[in-house]
Order: C-alpha cells, then sequence, then structure tokens
C-alpha cells in the first residue's frame, strides 16, 4: 500500500470520530444534526478515496470514484439546511427554507447522475499513489453545486454577521481562515492540478477534515466543545420554571424554551429573529444590558398584558467578548396572589388581636345583662302571682308582655354572647386541651346534631375508613364537621345526597364532606373563608362558620380545601396530621 493511503485512513476516521463527538453533543438539536452530517458527508468521500486507490481493478476503482459523489454533493443541500435552520434572522431563514426542498431533489437527481453515468466521472488512470478520476463533460456542473453552496453561504454569514448553525461560527474569527481553507486546497488538488497534467495527490476531503478540526479547536479556546454536554444544557433550559431567551447583541431573539412560549402564548419557531422588545412593555425595559428583576408587562398573542420580572445578563465567550444576553422572564401572578394574601393575612392578624380585645371587654356587659335578665325575670314572676290574687287583667297582661321582652332580650343577649364566642375562636384567644379520640365518632355526633333538621328527600352516606385515635380538640373539631355539614345541606336544600368520607393517610387523617347540590359560584368561591362573608340572608348567619372552621383547623397543623363545581356539587377536604402536641393554643 502506497504511504499517500494513510492521508484518506486518516481523514476518514478523524472525521467519523469528530461527526460522532458533534452528534452526540445534542442529538435532538436539528442544527447539531446537520454539521454532524455535513462532516459525515466528508467521511464517505474519504473512505471512498481510499477504496478506490487501493483497488486492484480500474473497474473497482471507477465504481469507488462515482460512489464519493455521494458524499461530495450532500455538502449542498446540508450546508443550506443549517444555514437555515441557525440564522438568526426569520425572515431570511424563511425564503431560504422555500429553496431546501429543490436543493435536496437536485443534489439527488445529481448524485443518481454521478453513480449510472460517465457525464461527471469518465474513468480512471493509473498514478504511483493509485488511481486517479478522469472527468466527464458535466463534472464542472457538480463541482459547482457542490462547492458553490457552502462558498456563498460562508461568505454571506461573514458580510452580515450572522450565525449559521451556532453563535461561534461569526464570532469566532479564526473559524473564517479554517472556511476558507478547504475552499483553496480542495479545487486546487482536485480539479486545477488533475487538468493541467500534473500528478500531485488529491487532499480535498482532508482538507476539510482539517478545517473542522481547526474549527473545533477553535471552538474550545474561545469556550466551545463538543464534549460540553449539550443535551443535559438545553434539558435544563426547558426545564427552568420562568421563560428564558438567548439574544443576540442587537436584541433578536435566537432561540426561547417552552415556558416562554407559553407566557406569550405563540409558536417557538416564530419568535425566532423577532425583537423581544416587541412583547414587554416597560419604562425601564432594556434587554441589551444588565437588568435585575425589572417589572413589566408581557404581550401575549391576544393582546392581554401580564406582569413580569425581567432579569438580564450578558452572554460572554472566554475572551470577555459579548455575544448577547440571556433574558429570564418569571411570570408575577403568583407573586401578586402572595402579595395579596400576605396582606389580607396582616389585616386578618390585626382584627385578630382587636377582636381578642373587644370581645373579651363585650363579655362584661353581657355578664351584666344576663344577670340582671334573671333578677328582672324573678322579679316579674312574683308580681304575676301578686296580680293574679288581686284579679287585676290589666296588669296580667302587661306582666305578660314585660316576660315576652325579658326573653326577647335574653335571645338577643344570648346571640352576641355566641358572636363573642365565635370571635374569640377565630382570633385564636382561650385555651384548648387536646385528647386522642375516634374522629369518626366525631363525625357521627356532628351528624346527630344535624340529622333532625334534614328534609325527608336528603340521604347522608357515611363512607368511614379505619383510622386510629387521632390527638385533637374534639368539641372544636365536632364544630368544624357541623359547620361543614350545615352547609352541605343548605347547598342540597329538598333533595340531595351528603357524603361523610374518612381515611387514613399514611402521616394524617382526611375527612371528605361532600354533597351533589348547587355548588359554590366561581366569584365566591374565593371568598367564602373571608371572616364576616356569607351569602346568607341578613339574621341567618355571621359569616364566621367556615372561617372559624378553617382557623381550628390550621390550629391542628391541618388545611382545609374546597372544590366545587355547579353542575356537580361542592367537595370540603382536612387533611389533619397526626400530633402528639398535648395542647395548642396561644
Amino acid at each position: 500500500m502506497h504511504p499517500y493511503a494513510l492521508i484518506p485512513l486518516a481523514t476518514g476516521i478523524a472525521s467519523c470520530a469528530m461527526a460522532s463527538a458533534i452528534y452526540a453533543r445534542d442529538p435532538h438539536g436539528s442544527g447539531n444534526r446537520l454539521l454532524a452530517g455535513v462532516v459525515a458527508a466528508n467521511a464517505v468521500w474519504a473512505t471512498c478515496e481510499l477504496f478506490w486507490n487501493g483497488a486492484a481493478s480500474p473497474e473497482s476503482a471507477l465504481a469507488f470514484a462515482r460512489l464519493a459523489g455521494l458524499g461530495v454533493l450532500g455538502f449542498a443541500p446540508l450546508s443550506l439546511h443549517l444555514f437555515v435552520v441557525g440564522s438568526a434572522h426569520a425572515g431570511r431563514a424563511s425564503r431560504l427554507g422555500r429553496w431546501l426542498p429543490g436543493v435536496y431533489a437536485v443534489s439527488a437527481l445529481l448524485a443518481l447522475l454521478y453513480l449510472g453515468t460517465p457525464w461527471f466521472i469518465a474513468g480512471v488512470e493509473r498514478v504511483p499513489w493509485g488511481w486517479s478520476p478522469r472527468f466527464g463533460p458535466a463534472f464542472g456542473v457538480a463541482l459547482a453545486w457542490a462547492a458553490g453552496w457552502p462558498a456563498a453561504l460562508a461568505v454571506a454569514a461573514a458580510r452580515r454577521r450572522e450565525r449559521p448553525g451556532a453563535v461561534w461560527l461569526t464570532r469566532i474569527r479564526p473559524l473564517y481562515a479554517f472556511a476558507v481553507f478547504p475552499m483553496v486546497v480542495a479545487p486546487l488538488t482536485e480539479v486545477v492540478l488533475p487538468l493541467a497534467g500534473v500528478a500531485f495527490p488529491r487532499l480535498g476531503s482532508a482538507s476539510v477534515a482539517l478545517a473542522v478540526a481547526g474549527g473545533l479547536w477553535a471552538m474550545y479556546r474561545y469556550g466551545y466543545t463538543v464534549v460540553t454536554p449539550g443535551v443535559l444544557a438545553k434539558e435544563i433550559f426547558e426545564v427552568f420554571p420562568d421563560g428564558v431567551a438567548l439574544l443576540d447583541r442587537d436584541g433578536r431573539i435566537r432561540s426561547a424554551n417552552r415556558n416562554l412560549a407559553q407566557l406569550l402564548d405563540r409558536e417557538r419557531e416564530p419568535l425566532r429573529g423577532r425583537v423581544l422588545a416587541e412583547f414587554v412593555r416597560g419604562p425601564d425595559f432594556d434587554p441589551t444590558r444588565d437588568l435585575d428583576a425589572v417589572e413589566c408587562e408581557l404581550l401575549a398573542a391576544d393582546g392581554s398584558a401580564s406582569l413580569v420580572a425581567v432579569s438580564s445578563s450578558a452572554l460572554r465567550e472566554r475572551r470577555g467578548t459579548r455575544i448577547g444576553h440571556v433574558v429570564t422572564v418569571r411570570d408575577l401572578y403568583r407573586v401578586v396572589q402572595l402579595r395579596t394574601r400576605l396582606v389580607t393575612t396582616g389585616r386578618l392578624a390585626a382584627v385578630g388581636e382587636l377582636a381578642a380585645a373587644i370581645t373579651h371587654e363585650i363579655n362584661n356587659p353581657i355578664a351584666y345583662i344576663r344577670s340582671n335578665l334573671g333578677v328582672l325575670s324573678r322579679d316579674l314572676d312574683a308580681l304575676e302571682k301578686a296580680a293574679q290574687t288581686s284579679r287585676d287583667e290589666t296588669l296580667a297582661e302587661e306582666l305578660k308582655e314585660g316576660h315576652e321582652l325579658v326573653q326577647e332580650t335574653r335571645d338577643g343577649a344570648d346571640r352576641v354572647a355566641a358572636i363573642v364566642r365565635d370571635v374569640q375562636r377565630f382570633s385564636g384567644a382561650g385555651y384548648r386541651e387536646r385528647e386522642s379520640v375516634d374522629v369518626n365518632r366525631l363525625c357521627e355526633e356532628a351528624l346527630r346534631v344535624l340529622l333532625p333538621t334534614l328534609r325527608d328527600g336528603v340521604r347522608v352516606e357515611r363512607r368511614y375508613g379505619e383510622l386510629a385515635p387521632l390527638a385533637c380538640a374534639p368539641q372544636q373539631l365536632v364544630q368544624v364537621f357541623l359547620n361543614l355539614l350545615s352547609n352541605a345541606a343548605q347547598a342540597v336544600g329538598e333533595r340531595g345526597t351528603i357524603t361523610v368520607h374518612t381515611a387514613d393517610d399514611g402521616d394524617a387523617v382526611s375527612i371528605h364532606v361532600e354533597d351533589d347540590g348547587s355548588g359554590i359560584p366561581a366569584e365566591v368561591i374565593e371568598r367564602i373563608f373571608d371572616p364576616f362573608f356569607t351569602t346568607k340572608a341578613v339574621g341567618e348567619g355571621t359569616g364566621l362558620g367556615l372561617a372559624i372552621s378553617r382557623q381550628i383547623v390550621r390550629d391542628h397543623g391541618g388545611e382545609l380545601s374546597v372544590r366545587s363545581d355547579p353542575a356537580l356539587g361542592t367537595r370540603f377536604a382536612i387533611r389533619l396530621p397526626r400530633g402528639d402536641a398535648p395542647e395548642m393554643g396561644r
């Protein structure tokens, strides 16, 4: 074997290794796959060159020389496709993209003619290192098609400062030198010297492999490498909870993750090449400078605006040159909700502290009133006996009316006392001891109170699970269950089903109270746990039932939630952790 055979052998091996490394960096990236395809096409070219130079007969050498056309002609469509995928401007990319099917079709046709006709490779002739192809009349067409597209696209990228395939192709200047190298060596050794009758080894595939290797070296020098786990970086980019966009130096979007596309309510591909400022509105917004959580408005496809926090950091290569920006967009909807909840919680805390003090002061005059009403009732009884003795009907009527007034006043005082107790419970005032009890028994206690008040058409279903005793304040939980059951009874009205379901939930106990009643409207469900909010008629409720219930459940370390559908009914869910605390309270 002639020593020259080592050149195509090394070229083929190196090209296969580089194509594999590039592909492994990000198998799912279309630009990455296309770049690996270009290098693989060069591996085909070099391998065929190795075999035709080592062929024993001219027929075998001619077959391999023509087969090499598959690799050579593959440069044209792959390079154009790579340019389209990596173009920074969507408008120019879409125009070039329309040519892709035609370019692939022409390349396939030329490859068939290259293989089956003598138009491109007419034959082979002996040379010291093996065989040399003899050109056919149409060889110039294949050469112009295979080399013209990559050369034209490289020039276009250099003039327009775009990034065909990746940012480093235009930001790293040595890459231009490596790109020019095969454009000079390949035509010289593959065409010019053979036509001039100079016997010189063909170095086209070797020059392409050297250019690729040099490009990878330059990438590494500037902070990029094909062995970087690109798949991992892309996965992080995709699963990042905020919207993320990579911008070029002009503020145009190179790529955007799924979350940003969802925030904008748009497809990702049309975003490429668009200016981010088209979608973000804010006085302090400028994506080409560093930003730290600047609040702006994000404009969705339907014209709606949402509040977001925008952060931007410069993207630099290893030597410090700015090549773009990384912008993160955080949806502040949850933050706004949290702010509202914090304000509400602060207000409720203040109301609770105030209520605890006020109810304590109200209890004293209520006690006086109840005591005095007792004395007054006793005196009225004595006067009523005296009136019966004197048979004074007028006095008897007045005394009867006085008894009714005393009773109404006592009822009013009792109602005030009940409201005060409810407010005390909501505010957390008082001392509450815990004991281990069966939650199913507490549900039954609440049902025994409720059942006599239900209409005949209302059915109660019990689905109790096997529960271990729970450390809790029993009477408070009975009050919670009774509140939920009373609301369910009101929801079903004359006819319906109320279901009480308990279950062991590992380290907690879950209790569900469901009904198939009218459900809770969406505009109301957000407020049902607010103190003093009620949908009942005036005088029928204080609006503290659910607020107190939630407070009691939270005092037990649990949570009370609700899910409702006007067509299906309402389901309240209580989750109480198993606690060993002997008491709770302030």
